[in-house]
C-alpha cells in the first residue's frame, strides 16, 4: 500500500512540476518575445516542463517520506521508489506489447522488406476460360489490413493436369494471423476459398516453399453457403526486396 501511495505522490508531483514550469516558461517566452521559428518556443516550454516534472517527482517522493512515522522515512521512501519502478516496468511492457502488435511491414537484416509469394494450383480442366487474372482475385487479410495480391499472368503455367497461378503481395505486414482469400469468378457465380497458412509474425525469408495446403473454408457467394469441394490448393514463401 505504501508503494502505491508513494507512486501517487510521485506522479502528482511530476504533473504539478511539469505544469508549473511549463506555464512559467510559456509566460516568460511571450514576455521576452522568444522566436517562434522552427518551433523554438515549443521546445523551450516542453524542455523546462520536463525538468519541472523530474523535480516534482523527486519532491513528491520526499514529501511521502516525510509523512512516515518517526524512524521510517527511508523505508517509506524506498517503498515509494519501488512503486515508481514497478510502474515504469508496466509502462515498458505495455509499450513493447503495443509495438509488437502493430501491423507494419516486416523488416529483415539491412532494413530490407519482403514480398509474399503465393502459388495456387487447380485442375486445368476446371479452370474458367480467359486469363487467370480475370477470374482469380487474391486478398491477404490481417486484423487491420487487406492488401491485394497481384496475379502474375505472365508466369501462369500448366504442369501436367494442373494449372499453376502465381501471385505476389508486398510488402509483407507483420501480423499474428493472415487469411489468404482467393476469390474465384466462376460461370456459376463467385466463390471464396480461404486459406489459413501457419505463418509466423516474422517468417523466415530463407525458407523454401511451404507444402501445398487446401482451403479451410469454401464459401459460395451466390447461395451464401459454406462447404463444397475445394478447387484450389496453395503454397507460399518469401522473397526479399532486391532479389
Amino acid at each position: 500500500m505504501n508503494a502505491l501511495i508513494g507512486l501517487l505522490w510521485a506522479l502528482g508531483g511530476a504533473v504539478l512540476g511539469f505544469g508549473l514550469l511549463a506555464s512559467g516558461a510559456s509566460a516568460w517566452a511571450r514576455f521576452a518575445r522568444v522566436s517562434k521559428r522552427e518551433g523554438a518556443i515549443g521546445y523551450f516550454v516542453i524542455g523546462l516542463g520536463m525538468f519541472g516534472g523530474v523535480l516534482g517527482l523527486a519532491a513528491g517522493l520526499a514529501w511521502h517520506a516525510r509523512s512516515a512515522p518517526p524512524g521510517q522515512g527511508w523505508l517509506q521512501l524506498g517503498q515509494g521508489v519501488l512503486g515508481l519502478a514497478a510502474f515504469a516496468v508496466v509502462l515498458a511492457v505495455a509499450a513493447w506489447a503495443w509495438v509488437q502488435t502493430r501491423e507494419v511491414p516486416v523488416r529483415y537484416e539491412g532494413n530490407t522488406q519482403a514480398s509474399l509469394l503465393l502459388q495456387f494450383r487447380m485442375a486445368a480442366a476446371a479452370a474458367p476460360e480467359g486469363e487467370a487474372r480475370q477470374w482469380l482475385k487474391v486478398d491477404v487479410n490481417t486484423a487491420h489490413t487487406r492488401p491485394p495480391a497481384l496475379v502474375l499472368q505472365d508466369e501462369v503455367r500448366q504442369q501436367g493436369s494442373q494449372l499453376v497461378v502465381p501471385a505476389i503481395q508486398g510488402p509483407l505486414v507483420r501480423a499474428r494471423r493472415r487469411l489468404i482469400v482467393a476469390r474465384l469468378m466462376l460461370p456459376g457465380g463467385e466463390r471464396h476459398e480461404v486459406f489459413m497458412p501457419r505463418m509466423r509474425r516474422k517468417p523466415d525469408p530463407r525458407a523454401d516453399w511451404s507444402d501445398w495446403v487446401s482451403p479451410r473454408v469454401v464459401f459460395d457467394v451466390r447461395t451464401e453457403t459454406e462447404g463444397g469441394a475445394a478447387l484450389l490448393q496453395m503454397r507460399w514463401r518469401l522473397r526479399l526486396y532486391g532479389e
